[in-house]
């Protein structure tokens, strides 16, 4: 099915308490993490790519087509940021991938092997996995978008998978792939792995 719309959420509102700034501006391999992040998503086959962050700070960050919506109550948790999210995809979008701003391995091969098994069946979610536990980004069906609209606090689009794990495709990756981003300290240990791993080049 050629005609099988996916648009993307890119997740950067956190408070990032741990962090001491925004995550999204840290620079891992010379530039911006959001920008590695946005520059996958704009090279894969997605309709649109949407970042949802706490404030307009992070559209110089990145080039191309990429939207800005702002989460204004981002204490509320990732529950909020996906709704505000979900709010600002068209009608017609038939899944919609949930991506964390903080995974800059995560790389386009990956995010592309996800869009293309849900054009191939777009009433199962597809997500990635590391063995038999199902990681992010993932994209959920439109009929799910309702059960992610009802998540709250910081509980994430993982639970709506593991509630509807009949109709969840999983696609299995490194797990260096999903190296994510909590403090300073890990901004060297994920640039090494990308170094190592020829992420970077």
């Amino acid at each position: 099915m050629n005609d099988v719309r996916v648009d993307c959420i890119i997740l950067a509102a956190g408070l990032s308490r741990r962090f001491g700034f925004p995550k999204f501006q840290a620079v891992i391999n010379g530039k911006p993490m959001i920008s590695h992040v946005a520059g996958y998503a704009l090279k894969t086959s997605l309709s649109s790519v949407t970042i949802v962050s706490r404030d307009s700070s992070v559209k110089p960050l990145v080039q191309g087509n990429v939207n800005v919506v702002i989460n204004r109550r981002p204490e509320l948790g990732i529950s909020e940021s996906i709704r505000v999210g979900l709010d600002s995809i068209p009608r017609e979008s038939d899944g919609v991938m949930i991506l964390p701003g903080d995974e800059p391995l995560i790389g386009e091969s990956v995010m592309q092997s996800l869009v293309d098994a849900f054009t191939a069946s777009p009433l199962r979610a597809v997500s990635c996995s590391v063995g038999h536990d199902l990681v992010s980004p993932a994209i959920f069906p439109s009929a799910m978008y309702m059960e992610l609209r009802k998540l709250e606090g910081d509980r994430g689009g993982r639970s709506v998978l593991l509630h509807n794990m009949d109709s969840v495709t999983a696609i299995q990756v490194e797990e260096w792939r999903i190296s994510d981003i909590d403090t300073q300290e890990d901004v060297a240990r994920v640039e090494r792995i990308g170094k190592e791993m020829g992420v970077w080049k």
